[in-house]
């Protein structure tokens, strides 16, 4: 690492976090303010406006707050992709910034490699997303963690469509870029890749909330950093992000996961299965980058 390499301090780490929940807190504000607001005929029956007494029963009124509660809840998919996707320009900015910040210092660029072995990634990433939640399933951690199935609730509440869009699409590409190209990048400035990768993951796992999804997150965490860092692109990341997704939410509207938890059997053949798959594609990955890389280039630009 160049002499010239300054330290970034505690708050360049958590700056990501105050962008994100930031713009979530604008967006849930702005959420909530439009329910109040289409509900406010039927809040508004039978008060008198004159009365602040009776406003001030109007408002801590439980049913009424379990009501708009129960609103926002339903909503909750779509809001979270909204804060997503208001949040990846801000993101990107950084980025970009840390980008030109470190080849102005002289910090070595990544390499990238070419377009025809990100068919490894999609590969890795259907079979160790259904190997994964296998596992899960085997360990019936969910059925001891009510935040993840209040989680799980909430997530898979929405319509099909903004789950498709929201949680298969934008979530992904606002996470990576938060996750992998800013926390981890300045993680990896301070530690070296290795245990970057290791931290990152906890990281990502802890963001999640949740005994289940933690565990989940921190294995899945630590792939997408060793994927960028073999890959030497965003790009391997949010494709490995986007195709887990995308199996969580397609293979919940088809009831995959109910179809494999109804037989023990299926379970654990499933789990075997997928476990290989994805073990003989990490192996596939990394002897490719073993390998003399004559189809890799300096990326300057991502």
């Amino acid at each position: 690492m160049p002499q010239n390499v300054k330290r970034r301090g505690f708050f360049s780490l958590i700056s990501p976090f105050l962008v994100y929940y930031g713009v979530t807190l604008i967006v849930e504000i702005i959420a909530i303010m439009g329910i109040v607001l289409s509900n406010l005929p039927k809040l508004m029956e039978g008060v008198d406006v004159q009365s602040l007494e009776n406003m001030q029963q109007m408002y801590v009124s439980e049913e009424t707050m379990n009501m708009l509660l129960e609103q926002f809840m339903q909503h909750i998919t779509l809001i979270t992709a909204v804060s997503a996707l208001c949040a990846i320009p801000f993101f990107f900015w950084m980025f970009r910034r840390d980008k030109k910040y470190e080849l102005r210092i002289g910090i070595p660029q990544v390499a990238k490699a070419k377009a025809g072995r990100y068919i490894f990634i999609v590969l890795f990433s259907i079979a160790a997303n259904i190997a994964f939640n296998s596992i899960l399933i085997l360990s019936n951690m969910g059925a001891y963690s009510e935040g993840y199935q209040e989680a799980s609730t909430a997530l898979y509440s929405g319509s099909f469509v903004v789950q498709l869009i929201g949680l298969g699409f934008i979530t992904p590409i606002a996470e990576e870029l938060m996750f992998r190209g800013l926390i981890y990048r300045r993680v990896r400035c301070m530690v070296g890749p290795s245990r970057a990768i290791l931290i990152s993951g906890l990281v990502f796992g802890l963001y999640h909330g949740n005994i289940v999804q933690g565990v989940y997150g921190v294995m899945v965490g630590c792939i997408l950093a060793w994927l960028y860092e073999k890959y030497g692109s965003l790009k391997a990341p949010i494709l490995f992000h986007i195709c887990a997704n995308l199996v969580s939410v397609i293979g919940t509207k088809v009831n995959l996961f109910t179809w494999i938890f109804q037989s023990y059997i299926r379970v654990v053949i499933i789990t075997v299965v997928f476990a290989a798959l994805g073990a003989a594609v990490f192996v596939v990955i990394r002897n490719m980058f073993m390998e003399p890389q004559k189809d890799i280039e300096i990326d300057r630009k991502e």
